[in-house]
């Protein structure tokens, strides 16, 4: 992994320089939210194209203005957890569940730690993940069955969601107490059939946790209807929102039988030391909550909300189909390009805003290399040796952009 990172940072400055840390001009008023002209409302050089909300989405000027607001009213009068409650309450809305099946965390790994360590598991237990586990989910599970003497299963991905879950039903066993599965996973972004998972998990008695670094803002979400029992997200990707800044849902008839690990202010029923004496009414089983303990980042919260109300604005489902339209047009443009292996799903609608693609007759970190120096901001796969170029495309990318690097992608390939 030490690699990986180390290949993709000297790819990347050495393509960008430093020009794009320049680039940025604070306004006193965003622009208005609307569909003209949306690439405007971003601060984006215009000679530089993003291709990489998989790993980051740029915010719009809408919500670093509430987020450099918020850090001016937190940092002039002190003003503290002025927005907490109201983004809960347009989180449950959002996501369509409870407020108190939800707990802001700063990422979907964090999210998974929570998962990995309130499930009441023991030594023997199976723990099903793909071979396609971005680190944050990964880890997680390996440390928990490290510590706890877990059984990881592996499960290979299909070329569309039928053949993922019949791989999973192929490996689970009598032993199998969870199953935890990207919602789309980082490398080839296929949208694996998660409702399904989560109902195979519950039929033979386990958990389903989901790793869903990609469906917010990507998607329209329904936790509620998912099935699933824990759902990892952020919005720092898709959203649009604030880096560092992610939830996790955790289903309301879980939250008493569910262990936790790391507590403090909010996640106690009551407690006191008072005149010497030790009382203690327990931690809290009523909420999710319980786990977003302690000081947060008021800026942080005030540009979630500003990322939720900008994606509500453009309509959440507008945005999905555009999204998925831009993914499309690239996938399908690279789809004719006979020297390349484009591995999307063989079902249409279980391919998204991610594009993965790797050249049949060329070493692919060179193709991502020479891609980057030419301002083409994108990502190497290395994980799992599955070796390929990942692309992902936002309401941000101009159809033009994404032929621009199609026609790049052309010449690398002579």
């Amino acid at each position: 992994m030490t690699q990986r990172r180390d290949f993709i940072k000297k790819a990347v400055l050495g393509g960008l320089g430093l020009s794009l840390f320049s680039s940025f001009r604070g306004e006193e008023q965003p622009p208005p939210i609307g569909w003209n002209n949306i690439e405007s409302q971003f601060n984006i050089p215009p000679d530089y194209h993003y291709l990489n909300t998989g790993t980051l989405g740029i915010s719009p000027k809408y919500v670093i203005h509430s987020y450099q607001k918020a850090i001016e009213l937190l940092n002039t009068k002190g003003a503290y957890d002025q927005y907490k409650k109201q983004l809960y309450q347009r989180m449950a809305s959002f996501f369509k569940c409870e407020e108190q099946e939800l707990a802001l965390t700063k990422n979907v790994t964090e999210g998974n730690n929570i998962a990995a360590w309130a499930l009441p598991l023991k030594k023997g237990d199976e723990v099903i993940l793909s071979t396609h586990e971005h680190v944050g989910n990964a880890i997680p599970w390996l440390n928990r069955a490290r510590i706890d003497g877990l059984k990881i299963v592996l499960v290979e991905l299909g070329k569309n969601g039928t053949e993922t879950l019949s791989n999973i039903s192929q490996k689970v066993s009598s032993r199998t107490k969870v199953i935890a599965m990207p919602h789309i996973p980082c490398t080839i972004g296929h949208i694996l059939p998660v409702k399904q998972i989560a109902k195979l998990a519950n039929t033979l008695g386990a958990y389903s946790c989901i790793d869903g670094a990609h469906g917010a803002g990507m998607l329209s979400l329904d936790l509620r209807s998912m099935g699933c029992d824990i759902y990892s997200g952020c919005f720092h990707k898709w959203m649009l929102g604030p880096k560092g800044s992610g939830f996790v849902y955790i289903k309301q008839s879980l939250l008493s039988s569910l262990d936790t690990h790391f507590a403090g202010a909010y996640s106690d029923n009551s407690w006191s030391f008072e005149n010497a004496k030790l009382e203690f009414g327990g931690i809290r089983s009523d909420s999710a909550q319980r786990h977003a303990y302690g000081t947060q980042s008021d800026p942080i919260h005030a540009a979630v909300l500003s990322s939720i109300e900008f994606i509500e604005k453009l309509g959440v489902k507008k945005v999905e189909k555009t999204i998925r339209n831009k993914g499309k047009r690239l996938c399908e443009q690279l789809l004719e390009l006979p020297e390349l292996e484009v591995l999307a799903s063989t079902q249409a609608n279980e391919n998204g805003g991610i594009v993965s693609f790797k050249p049949k007759r060329k070493d692919y970190r060179e193709m991502y290399q020479n891609l980057s120096r030419q301002g083409f901001r994108i990502r190497a796969v290395p994980e799992s040796s599955i070796d390929c170029i990942r692309v992902s495309t936002h309401i941000y990318n101009s159809d033009a952009s994404i032929d621009q690097f199609v026609s790049a992608v052309k010449k690398e390939l002579v």
